[in-house]
């Protein structure tokens, strides 16, 4: 138990070490890489839905002026309702 926890002994080699450290620099060049890839992948899809809920919104909002715009011009000068006549008056009242 007492090895697990023994400082790493690096080699005295020069050879093992250069390859040590090529593999340590393409290890983080690798992960970097990895990083900028996932991170691009997450920023496409948010912008992907982005946009698709932005065409929803300007959908909806042209559906919804569309509806208004009609619902105005058909009854524009027109109200409907009951009424009942109290007292005609006369034209000489009118003047």
């Amino acid at each position: 138990m007492a090895n697990l926890f023994q400082r790493a002994r690096f080699s005295r080699n020069p050879l093992i070490q250069l390859f040590t450290v090529i593999a340590s620099v393409l290890l983080a060049v690798g992960a970097i890489l990895l990083g900028a890839v996932v991170l691009s992948l997450l920023l496409g899809v948010v912008a992907v839905i982005g946009f698709c809920f932005y065409l929803r919104l300007w959908w909806l909002r042209k559906q919804w002026t569309k509806k208004t715009y009609h619902s105005n011009s058909r009854e524009e000068g027109f109200v409907e309702g009951e009424y009942q006549v109290l007292q005609e008056r006369s034209s000489q009242d009118h003047q």
